[in-house]
């Protein structure tokens, strides 16, 4: 029994062990040693070892850029030359002090800068200030009606592959609770997504929070069904 035992109590260290040293592997000192000797990281692990992050800051951006990557096929360069608006990205310059938002770099561009690693022509929008970012960008304040408008006119009708509103309107948006009324809220969402229409190719995604609509026929359609 004593034998028994002891050898579950090596197992456990055994595993404790692995798990410290993965753990270890994967901090962004050690990311950047490994991307110094040309070893190939996954785009997260680029992103951790270049802004010197946690991977959990930016979390949600990479289930975002994992959804792109499914509904464009998801295969190697998938994403290349794809054109994606990611309305209201976020930058360094963002802050709150709203919860789990407040940690360091969790509202900067992150997934702008996965797209742009990906190869995506990543134009990214936010009242933050982006300079220096390696993506395009554009300062909007989006409480301003037409701001879309303004910043996107006819020329760039039906020219996107996918536009993004991860943190704008709904729940997960703590500064915007704080900048506007339900009624200003709602009419920044009907804006944008009559802009989306506009704005993307036939066939182009929209993912709005969570939900993810496809442009048919002209209109944005959820589950085979018309949504706007």
């Amino acid at each position: 029994m004593k034998a028994e035992e002891e050898k579950i109590v090596l197992e456990k260290k055994r595993k404790e062990a692995a798990e410290a040293a993965e753990k270890e592997r994967k901090t962004p000192a050690a990311l950047r040693l490994r991307l110094e000797n040309g070893e190939k990281l996954t785009v997260e692990e680029y992103l951790v070892a270049v802004y010197d992050v946690e991977a959990h800051v930016m979390s949600l951006a990479m289930t975002h850029l994992s959804r792109l990557k499914d509904l464009f096929g998801n295969c190697t360069g998938c994403l290349e030359g794809k054109k994606v608006l990611d309305i209201a990205c976020g930058s360094r310059t963002s802050y709150t002090d709203f919860g789990i938002f407040s940690k360091k770099g969790n509202l900067e561009p992150w997934l702008c800068r996965a797209l742009h690693k990906c190869g995506a022509r990543a134009i990214g929008m936010d009242i933050g200030n982006n300079d220096g970012e390696p993506f395009e960008h554009h300062w909007a304040d989006l409480t301003e009606k037409g701001t879309l408008g303004r910043l996107f006119g006819k020329t760039h009708d039906s020219s996107f592959d996918a536009i993004v509103v991860s943190m704008l309107i709904g729940e997960l948006s703590p500064i915007l609770q704080m900048m506007t009324n339900e009624a200003k809220r709602s009419e920044m969402k009907n804006e944008i997504f009559a802009e989306a229409v506009r704005l993307l190719k036939e066939g182009g995604w929209f993912l709005y929070e969570f939900d993810a609509y496809r442009k048919a026929n002209g209109k944005l359609v959820a589950d085979g069904t018309p949504k706007y």
